[in-house]
């Protein structure tokens, strides 16, 4: 087909040819609603969450809404050494409240007894001697140490009676005549009973004269009403080993009974007259607390011991029983109803010293003062300080 063929057709060129135009949409009639816009196109996702741990690839650039996001806070690092101080705090706290409830729980006794109203027990243990207050090294307390919770008991209303606690083969005159005279102050207020437990002898038995009533039970050792003043003369072996005595005094009788040399007759009455004078304010004391006649006193004394069982007979002792049936009389005698509660005057009682306190074996141990290093009974005697008397050949 030629130029001229083309020409007659009317086609126009490609090149100007008149651009489509979209079909006319037909115009919604009057009073209709407008059609609605066609849809565009999706909306996007939204960002994935932050994943931390994840290491980015190398060359890959980050994702914005990673690098835009930030991981949650977390709980704050505590260093291992405030949570120890924090333990420890906790634990020191609950041992203090523990013992704390214990030593309350102790004071309010047993029994279904409601009233603050109270016996109070004083426990004299071991040698009787010149002391403080005791403590968890040093022992049980001295004369001065019980006769300070003689006076507590005696001005605590609450305290309508008391009980005193006797374990004791004896000890010092003076210490055991300390004690009696503040038992005596005591009594003119309230009632005191004695309660002895293995062997109240001696010196044990001069304080528990001194209470209103004594219990004691059937194989308890007291008595032994006496005083000893002794020691070991030992001139005859040093005679054989060529020893000499150089002691130089001042004074005809400072070296009065010592064991390098016999005692002489004059330093030998010396001692008798004031063993004699112990013995019978001894006596005295004794026939006083109980009501009895001093002669009748000397005739049961002679340094004898008795059981319980034996004493009871000879009116040393009012009745057998044991601690519950001390503390139930102490209670009627104080006018207490039903079952008295008591309290403890001298002991912590709270949870160190039911561990380690005066009278438990733990105690004991630690203080260096167990059973086996206590003074042995040998038939218990008012003892005095031992001086190293000489004997004569």
């Amino acid at each position: 087909m030629t130029d001229d063929t083309q020409q007659d057709s009317g086609a126009p060129p490609p090149d100007e040819r008149p651009e489509a135009t979209p079909p006319a949409v037909p115009a919604a009639p009057s009073g209709a609603a407008a059609a609605p816009p066609p849809p565009g196109p999706p909306a996007a996702a939204p960002p994935p969450p932050y994943r931390p741990g994840y290491a980015q690839a190398p060359g890959v650039a980050v994702p914005p809404h990673w690098v835009a996001q930030v991981p949650p806070p977390g709980r704050p690092h505590r260093s291992p050494v405030v949570t120890v101080i924090l333990v420890l705090v906790l634990v020191f706290v609950g041992f203090v409240v523990f013992g704390v409830a214990i030593a309350f729980m102790s004071q309010l006794g047993d029994g279904p007894s409601l009233s603050l109203e109270h016996v109070g027990i004083i426990t004299v243990e071991g040698v009787i001697r010149d002391g403080g207050a005791g403590g968890f090294f040093s022992g049980p307390p001295g004369a001065r140490g019980i006769m300070q919770q003689i006076r507590q008991a005696r001005d605590d209303d609450a305290t309508k009676s008391v009980v005193l606690l006797i374990n004791s083969p004896g000890g010092s005159a003076a210490a055991s005549a300390a004690i009696y005279e503040e038992l005596t102050r005591l009594r003119q207020k309230k009632k005191v009973v004695a309660c002895m437990t293995d062997v109240a002898a001696s010196g044990g038995y001069y304080i528990a004269s001194g209470c209103d009533q004594i219990v004691a039970q059937g194989s308890t050792l007291t008595g032994s009403i006496g005083v000893i003043f002794g020691g070991i003369g030992y001139a005859g072996l040093m005679k054989k080993l060529g020893l000499t005595d150089e002691t130089i005094t001042a004074g005809k009788f400072k070296a009065m009974g010592r064991g390098s040399r016999p005692m002489t007759t004059e330093e030998r009455a010396i001692v008798v007259s004031m063993l004699d004078d112990i013995y019978t304010q001894f006596i005295n004391a004794v026939a006083e607390g109980r009501k009895m006649d001093p002669a009748k006193v000397r005739q049961l004394a002679q340094g004898r011991i008795y059981t319980g069982a034996q004493a009871k007979k000879c009116g040393l002792v009012d009745q057998l029983g044991n601690f519950h049936d001390a503390v139930k009389l102490a209670g009627k005698l104080g006018g207490i109803r039903g079952e008295p509660k008591v309290k403890y005057y001298g002991q912590a009682k709270g949870l160190l010293d039911e561990l380690a306190g005066t009278h438990s074996d733990l105690g004991r141990i630690l203080r260096g003062s167990g059973n086996w290093t206590e003074t042995p009974l040998r038939g218990p005697l008012l003892m005095l300080p031992d001086w190293g008397l000489g004997i004569e050949e």
